[in-house]
Parts: structure tokens; C-alpha cells; sequence
């Protein structure tokens, strides 16, 4: 009797299963695992493809990194990853990154990334969402990609994959366009250069320009030139500081500060509040931003429109009437178009012989076409209060003050429907009313005039303070103090700025108090 033995190769056992590849089979024992996964001829006769291309790559790899790519195939079989698609997608990783992954060294990176991976806590999805990573790398630039942002590098661009310190990096030497979109926009940083780390979904940037083109502000006109940023590629957005700006309508010369930029929806161009810029600089001097206007103060730009917005430095616009100053308008928050200015919460100060119109918490609207300033005092706000008149020494009552900036007169009304009469009422600044006293009193013990000018007297009758210091002073609840200011505000006994949180009292106040006593 003839005894015949067969040896049956490791990599089969158990009628056929697969249970581990070998060096010198690999591509053979690959194609018989993928196929063992799928009765569909189409799909078969794509592995063959793919297995082809795999072995003519595998073939012509030093023994020693066959050997990695033997022991990375057995751990994806432990780890019993799918064969459809995942470890598919892993063998056209494997062509893609030998024919078109830019060389040895991100090859070799590339496994070392992948050994990392599968070590460190043996999740598929890791491996996975490598290989997705990898292929998008490759084959279009893109770093990170969900179904509502994506970041990728300009097309067919250099770079590095580098694994060290167990951390991967994708690392961009020279300068190339990185774009970034939402589900419904998308923007462009030009000539940037930077280092990708996949782990962390991080971009760290360095250099390159931001334009304002989507704001409809020319490229020629407007831009930022960035030093190191940084994005979580996760969101459409970055900061970037000590960035140099320029804006040649507004700037001679380049100036410095902080860019905001963030992806919305797709709006009209002047609808567009990003990319913002914040200067540094808090003090510009700014002659005709707008004709017969001058600005001076810190400088923002949120979209195409110059904002301005720090409570801790209130900027100032000067409207001129023949050369001279004639209306400033003092304010924490600016909004500057093209064709028109508006400000709330504006302290207004008109300037006459000498003297003075002046109130806080005014709204401010300019129209640059009609050359129309419109002061705008709603005595339905809570801090309502009169204009101060030095000049007549008078308190105006009025909520609408207009300039037409090419006529001599000042037109004053009260707000209401085309059409309504309407009035606006003068009162002496020295008028003395027991009426008013006692109606402002109410139900309290203690008359608010009283309790200012108290607290006047304890400060060595200083005639202007802080809402917080007040209510503190006074043992009384913030919004009750407001609420008590508010009502001699609108006496014209002080006034308020509320942006600023700051008290002014008028002397009449103190009339009041000393006439009362």
C-alpha cells in the first residue's frame, strides 16, 4: 500500500478557512480570503484585479517590509475585519500609497501608522477610518471630511506622512491653497504651509493670506496675511493672531490684530459677517471714512462692514458742519457701511457757540446718499431721558433730532405714524416741581434724588460714577438700582449710558435735593 502525504500550507486549515497568511503566499492566500467572502462573480473578478496589482506592488518589496505587511494582514484577520469593504479597501490603500503616496519614506510611515494603530487598542474602527483617511489623502488631498465640513489640500500638492512620538502627521513643507467647506459655503487660505495630526483632527498652519472676496470686497482691496494658526478640522473655522491687515480704503499701510473666520450658510455677499479682524491698536485717527466724517477709536471688520465693539475703549465719530465740529457721537459698538453708519446706546453731543446739546443712549443713523444724520431718542427704552441744553439751558423732550448736513437747521419731533401731529416739549433746567418730586419718590421711604445725592456727598460731590460701585454703595440690588436711575433719567435729573454702565448727574438733581430739604 502506497501512503501518500500531503502538506497542507499554514495558511489554510480547516476545509479551506483561512486562519493565517505567510510571507511567500500573501497574495495568493489574500485572493482565496476575499473570495471566500462573496459568491458574486463581479466582486471576484475585482479581487482578482486588485489582488494582481497587489502582487506585481508586494513583489518588489524588500523581504523585511513584506514581513510588516504579512504581520499587519494577520492582525486584520484576528481582529476579523470585514473583507467587503474594509480589508478590500485595504489592499487598494496598499497600490494606491506604493504607486502614488509620494515614496519610500511615506510608505514606510504609512505602515508604521497602521502597526500604531492596530497595537494601540486593537479597534477596527481605527484601522479603518485610516485607510478611509489615507485613500482621501492620496487620491484628492482631502485631510478630514464629514457631511458637514471638509478641509483639504490643493490637488496633486506635495507632502509627508511622518509617524513619530506615536503621534501621525501629514506635513506640508512647501506653500500650497488649503480649502475648507460646509454643507453650503467654502473658503480658501492661499499659500500656506502646515502640519496635519490625524489623531487630534488639528491643523497647525503656518503662513498664508485670507481674503475678503466673499464679503464682495475685492482681493486687491482687502486681506489678511496669517503668521500660525490653528483649526480643528472638525468645524469650518479657525483663529489667527498677529496677523498682518490690509484694507487700502481705510489704511495706508498694513496693521495688526486678530481674524475670526467661520462657514455659514451661503448669504448675500454684504450679509456675510466672516472672516472678522480685530486691530490691536485701539487709537487710529481716521479723516472722511465718510464724506464730512471723521472716526477715531479701534478698528473691526465683521464681513465688508467696519464694526466697532469694545466696551473698555468707546470710539468717537465727528460729524462737521463749515470745517468745524458739530455733532460727535461717542460709542462702545459702530456699524459702517459704504453708505451709511448706525450706533446704539450713543452718547450724542451737538456743539453750540460754545455750549452744548447733548444725551446718552441715543440711536444714530447716518445716510451718506442724503448727507442726513438722524438722532434718535424712543422714550419707550427704559433709560429714556431728555436732551441737556446748555445753550437755552433747557430740557428737551424730543425723540427725533434730524441734521441735513447741507442745511443750518436742527428739526426736532416725536416719534409716531406718517401723518400724526406731533410735540416736543422744553423745560427750564432750573424748574423746580414739588409734583415731580414726590411722583419720583413714590412709595419709597427714601426718595431717590436723596439717595444719589447722598452718595454724591460721600464721594466729595463727584458728579459722575458706575452703576455697580452705586448699587453696591447703597446696599441694593443691581437691577433695582438701574430701575431707580432709569426713573430720574427720564426727569432729566441724570443721565445714563448704559453701554458703559456710567451715571452722570445733572445739576438739577442736585437742586432737587437741596429745594426738598
Amino acid at each position: 500500500m502506497l501512503l501518500l502525504f500531503c502538506l497542507v500550507p499554514a495558511a489554510t486549515a480547516q476545509k479551506g478557512r483561512i486562519t493565517e497568511f505567510t510571507q511567500s503566499g500573501l497574495p495568493h492566500e489574500m485572493l482565496e480570503y476575499l473570495d471566500q467572502a462573496t459568491s458574486d462573480k463581479e466582486k471576484k473578478a475585482e479581487n482578482t484585479r486588485l489582488m494582481r496589482e497587489f502582487e506585481t506592488r508586494y513583489d518588489a518589496l524588500g523581504g523585511a517590509l513584506q514581513g510588516r505587511v504579512v504581520a499587519i494582514c494577520n492582525t486584520v484577520l484576528k481582529l476579523k475585519v470585514r473583507q467587503h469593504p474594509d480589508v478590500v479597501n485595504f489592499i487598494g490603500g496598499f497600490n494606491t500609497m506604493c504607486t502614488d503616496g509620494g515614496g519610500a519614506s511615506n510608505f514606510d510611515n504609512w505602515l508604521s501608522s497602521i502597526e500604531f494603530l492596530q497595537s494601540r487598542n486593537k479597534k477596527i474602527k481605527d484601522f479603518t477610518d485610516f485607510i478611509e483617511f489615507t485613500g482621501g489623502l492620496v487620491t484628492s488631498r482631502t485631510l478630514y471630511a464629514s457631511r458637514s465640513c471638509t478641509w483639504q489640500l490643493q490637488k496633486d500638492c506635495s507632502y509627508r506622512i511622518v509617524f513619530e512620538n506615536n503621534e501621525i502627521k501629514v506635513v506640508v513643507d512647501s506653500p500650497v491653497e488649503l480649502y475648507y467647506s460646509s454643507d453650503k459655503d467654502n473658503g480658501t487660505i492661499y499659500g500656506t504651509k502646515g502640519v496635519y495630526h490625524y489623531l487630534d483632527n488639528k491643523w497647525e498652519g503656518n503662513g498664508g493670506r485670507l481674503n475678503w472676496d466673499r464679503t464682495g470686497i475685492s482681493s486687491t482691496v482687502c486681506w489678511a496675511n496669517l503668521s500660525r494658526y490653528e483649526a480643528v478640522t472638525k468645524f469650518p473655522k479657525f483663529i489667527a493672531d498677529s496677523v498682518q491687515f490690509t484694507n487700502t480704503k481705510y489704511f495706508s499701510k498694513p496693521i495688526y490684530g486678530r481674524v475670526e473666520e467661520a462657514l455659514s450658510a451661503k448669504l448675500e455677499p454684504e450679509k456675510y459677517s466672516f472672516p472678522k479682524f480685530r486691530s490691536y491698536q485701539k487709537d487710529f485717527k481716521m479723516k472722511d471714512i465718510l464724506p464730512g466724517v471723521d472716526y477715531s477709536g479701534s478698528f473691526m471688520m465683521n464681513g465688508s462692514k467696519f464694526i466697532t465693539s469694545d466696551a473698555k475703549n468707546p470710539s468717537t465719530l465727528i460729524f462737521y458742519r463749515s470745517g468745524k465740529p458739530f455733532i460727535t457721537v461717542n460709542s462702545v459698538k459702530f456699524t459702517i457701511t459704504a453708505s451709511r453708519v448706525v450706533s446704539e446706546n450713543a452718547a450724542v453731543k451737538i456743539y453750540i457757540d460754545g455750549d452744548s446739546i447733548c444725551n446718552n443712549g441715543i440711536t444714530v443713523r447716518y445716510i451718506s446718499s442724503e448727507k442726513q444724520v438722524s438722532l434718535i431718542n424712543d422714550s419707550k427704552r427704559n433709560y429714556y431721558s431728555p436732551y441737556s441744553n446748555s445753550y437755552h439751558n433747557l430740557d428737551m423732550y424730543c425723540e427725533s433730532i434730524v441734521w441735513k448736513m447741507d442745511e443750518d437747521k436742527l428739526d426736532f419731533a416725536m416719534l409716531g405714524a406718517a401723518g400724526d401731529q406731533s410735540y416736543s416739549t422744553f423745560e427750564s433746567n432750573s424748574y423746580y416741581s414739588e409734583r415731580k418730586f414726590r411722583e419720583i419718590q413714590g412709595i419709597d421711604q427714601v426718595s431717590p434724588v436723596i439717595r444719589v445725592y447722598r452718595y454724591m456727598q460721600m464721594r466729595d460731590m463727584t458728579y459722575d460714577f458706575y452703576m455697580d460701585e452705586f448699587a453696591q454703595a447703597i446696599k441694593m440690588d443691581i437691577m433695582q438700582a438701574k430701575s431707580m436711575i432709569h426713573t430720574l433719567a427720564k426727569s432729566g435729573l441724570v443721565s445714563y449710558n448704559e453701554a458703559q454702565g456710567k451715571i452722570y448727574v445733572n445739576d438739577k438733581l442736585v437742586d432737587y435735593a437741596k429745594a426738598s430739604a
